[in-house]
């Protein structure tokens, strides 16, 4: 059992999921002086850091491209 771990494409070929009993937001932290920031798209002029290799990024990467990473 790994609890924390999501589903990709890539996983479902060597693991098997069940339904989700439990999810968790993700959420976006800036410094304390930053502009309010309200989602991604309030982040295209930005460079935003996400961990490497994290399903995350993987999922920022194909809904909002134009996003730096």
């Amino acid at each position: 059992m790994v609890p924390a771990i999501q589903q990709t494409d890539d996983r479902k070929n060597f693991m098997s999921f069940s339904i989700p009993y439990q999810t968790t937001p993700w959420v976006i932290v800036t410094r304390d002086d930053a502009e309010f920031v309200g989602g991604l798209n309030d982040l295209e002029s930005k460079t935003v850091s996400v961990q490497d290799r994290f399903i995350l990024q993987k999922q920022i990467e194909e809904k909002h491209p134009d996003l730096k990473l």
